[in-house]
C-alpha cells in the first residue's frame, strides 16, 4: 500500500461527512469486482474500509498479476475524472470493503457549493499520483543500477 497519508485525512470530520454525502458509497464483498481492465472509466474510487487488489490481466485468459493493494484512504481510477480513458487494471475486493465512488457530475455539483473541498480533493489526488510515480521511478532506477 502507498506510504502517503489517506486522501480523506486532510478533511475535518464535518467536511469528510459532506464529501461522503456528495458521492456514492458502495459495499463490496470479498472477491467482488469493482471495475474491469478495458472498461471505460467514469469515476474514481476512494477506499473507506477494507482492501482492494489491483490486477493487471495477462495475455492468457483468467491470468493476472497483482500489481498493488490499496487500503483505507487510497484512490483508484482517478483518470476516470480526467477524461474518457479505459481502465488499465481490474479492482477486486480482497476483504469486505467500502468505497466512495466519485463521478464527474457529482464533483461538478460539489464544486459549485464547496470549491474548497474539491480543491483539497484534487490536491490529495495529485499527491497520491505523484507518490505512485516516484515509487515506480525508484524501482526502475534500482533495477537499472543492478541490471544495467
Amino acid at each position: 500500500m502507498a506510504e502517503s497519508a489517506g486522501i480523506l485525512d486532510r478533511f475535518s470530520a464535518l467536511d469528510r461527512s459532506e464529501l461522503e454525502k456528495a458521492f456514492v458509497k458502495k459495499a463490496l464483498d470479498p472477491g467482488e469486482t469493482l471495475c474491469r481492465q478495458g472498461e471505460q472509466g467514469k469515476e474514481m474510487y476512494i477506499v473507506l474500509s477494507g482492501e482492494l487488489e489491483v490486477r493487471r490481466e495477462k495475455r492468457k485468459e483468467n491470468e493476472y498479476d497483482v500489481v498493488a493493494r490499496l487500503g483505507v484512504g487510497e484512490i483508484a481510477g482517478e483518470t476516470g475524472l480526467i477524461g474518457k480513458f479505459e481502465r488499465n487494471a481490474t479492482l477486486v475486493a480482497k476483504e469486505k470493503s467500502e468505497i466512495l465512488m466519485v463521478d464527474r457530475s457529482r464533483l461538478d455539483s460539489l464544486k459549485k457549493s464547496r470549491p474548497d473541498l474539491v480543491f483539497a480533493l484534487y490536491e490529495g489526488i495529485i499527491e497520491q499520483v505523484d507518490s505512485r510515480f516516484r515509487s515506480v521511478s525508484d524501482k526502475r532506477d534500482t533495477f537499472s543500477f543492478w541490471f544495467g
